[in-house]
């Protein structure tokens, strides 16, 4: 089922994975191909290349939100540059 990892919280695996992820760092997702930068200070996951619009994308964002995290695509991003 698409998105189940991100919805089964008595495990924690969002969580967990929120947690091992210094501030920086990259994230590389690959059943949606996206790559993605955590913002620990903005609470904000940036998408560096691959389809916001995705259901996959979409479903963990909704998700991240309960985290308190943001998934923004890189042209919304401030302070940072990334090519």
């Amino acid at each position: 089922m698409l998105g189940r990892m991100y919805t089964d919280m008595q495990t924690g695996w969002l969580k967990a994975m929120i947690g091992k992820l210094e501030d920086g760092m990259y994230w590389h997702i690959p059943r949606s191909n996206s790559l993605l930068r955590i913002d620990k200070k903005r609470q904000q996951f940036i998408l560096i290349s691959g389809d916001k619009r995705s259901a996959e994308l979409r479903m963990l964002a909704g998700e991240l939100k309960k985290f308190g995290y943001l998934l923004i695509s890189k042209e919304k991003e401030r302070g940072y540059f990334t090519v």
